[in-house]
């Protein structure tokens, strides 16, 4: 085909005054050239639409996969934010200073002051021992205060719940409780505050030759 196509022989073709003759060999060759120049694009075009196709199917597959998985209980997540939320609340408690100094007489009054507004007689009021507590790393010093009284049960709910609200740095803790034939409570409760104590500054290590 070469041979036939010399550029002799190609540039005969065009001589001036003479009829333009292309031989049939060379129109099939063109022809088949062409054909087989558009078989190739539809190949490709082909082989593109495939390939979107499989990965329509297979994005399909996994959207069926997610819809037929079974709705998550999220019952237990609840749950789980609202111990997360008492915690943070009682951790605010306890960073949180009384507006009185457990130590002094006015905490005395205020204590004693609240019982009655509940309907609680007191029997009897007194300081309890500094000590700390340790939670984790963290080191608290704990003063307190315990309390006597006497009344009904709802009565001492309502003292707690009242004075917890507007002293949350009072922290209670029911040490005691009896109830006797006439359902007349005798309750004794410790109230204590919590001071954090800060951590000590580590000492800072001397290096050899650090000060030429």
């Amino acid at each position: 085909m070469a041979a036939q196509l010399s550029p002799a022989k190609f540039k005969s073709m065009f001589v001036s005054g003479e009829r333009l003759h292309i031989p049939a060999r060379v129109l099939t060759a063109a022809c088949v050239v062409t054909v087989l120049v558009s078989l190739a694009s539809v190949l490709l075009g082909t082989w593109d639409a495939k390939k979107d196709e499989e990965i329509a199917l297979t994005r399909y597959a996994d959207a069926e996969a997610l819809l037929a998985l079974p709705p998550v209980d999220t019952t237990g997540l609840e749950t789980g934010l609202e111990v997360s939320r008492l915690a943070l609340a009682t951790a605010q408690a306890l960073a949180q200073p009384p507006s009185v100094d457990p130590s002094s007489d006015a905490a005395t009054s205020l204590l004693v002051r609240r019982a009655s507004d509940a309907g609680l007689n007191v029997r009897g009021i007194a300081s309890a021992p500094a000590s700390q507590t340790k939670n984790a790393k963290v080191v608290y010093d704990v003063e307190g205060i315990r309390m006597a009284v006497e009344g009904s049960v709802s009565q001492v709910i309502e003292f707690l719940a009242r004075l917890g609200d507007t002293e949350p740095g009072l922290i209670p803790s029911l040490t005691g409780m009896t109830v006797d034939e006439k359902n007349l409570a005798h309750a004794e409760i410790t109230f204590s505050v919590y001071t954090l104590v800060p951590l000590p500054t580590p000492a800072a290590v001397a290096t050899p030759g650090g000060g030429r």
